[in-house]
């Protein structure tokens, strides 16, 4: 029979919620909506705890990342102007922790460098796709894709630096995590679809698990 242990039950729990959100999206269900999402952010802020986050310094301010992100999954529960800001803010604050992370977990100057040209191409492509659409919230939203970019970045150095499956794993996770907020943004500033909501839920809560699970572990030399 095989053991279960407490991060194994929280990350059930995530699963469930994930499910139970994406019923409440595609069926208009507002508490369902919240209920479960809210439960899968503390479920996923849980996970890493229990896999060891407080262990290593790189995954102490993953743990803190994810903490900024259950916390703007929150606020954008809302869809009014002053707390989507605030929603930024926060996950803007979650991609800082995660570059943070990046740094500690090690990368070469010369590694990150070398990624420049593709996530700065993202950038701007991201940038063009929102531009005539994001109105007063320019400065926020430029600021937000710089970001993440960098974050992304970060992750692709990290992971060419010492080939390792933790390392890769972190670098899925952060591209799985800018196609979400890509998703989020549609959404938010071109066109809501509840059904494209609903399918973004498996990527944003996924890719937050993976952060949960492969940033527990050294790291260092895979």
């Amino acid at each position: 029979m095989v053991e279960l242990h407490v991060s194994d039950y929280v990350q059930i729990i995530c699963v469930v919620s994930v499910f139970g959100y994406m019923v409440g999206e595609l069926f208009s269900q507002k508490l369902l909506k919240a209920v479960c999402k809210i439960s899968a952010s503390v479920a996923f802020v849980l996970h890493a705890y229990y896999r060891g986050a407080m262990l290593y310094p790189h995954s102490r301010s993953f743990l803190v990342g994810l903490v900024f992100g259950a916390i703007g999954d929150v606020l954008l529960l809302s869809r009014a102007k002053s707390t989507f800001m605030l929603g930024i803010l926060s996950f803007f604050i979650n991609h800082v922790f995660y570059v943070f992370g990046f740094y500690q977990i090690g990368f070469s100057v010369n590694s990150f460098i070398m990624r420049l040209p593709g996530t700065v191409t993202g950038a701007w492509l991201t940038w063009m796709w929102l531009r005539n659409h994001v109105g007063s919230l320019r400065i926020p939203v430029i600021s937000y894709i710089i970001v993440i970019a960098t974050a992304v970045n970060a992750a692709l150095a990290a992971a060419y630096e010492v080939q390792s499956p933790a390392r890769w794993c972190l670098g899925v996770a952060m591209l799985v995590f800018f196609v979400s907020d890509l998703l989020v943004a549609r959404d938010r500033f071109l066109k809501r679809s509840q059904v494209l909501s609903a399918l973004n839920a498996p990527l944003y809560f996924g890719s937050q698990l993976l952060f949960g699970g492969c940033g527990c572990s050294t790291l260092m030399n895979g």
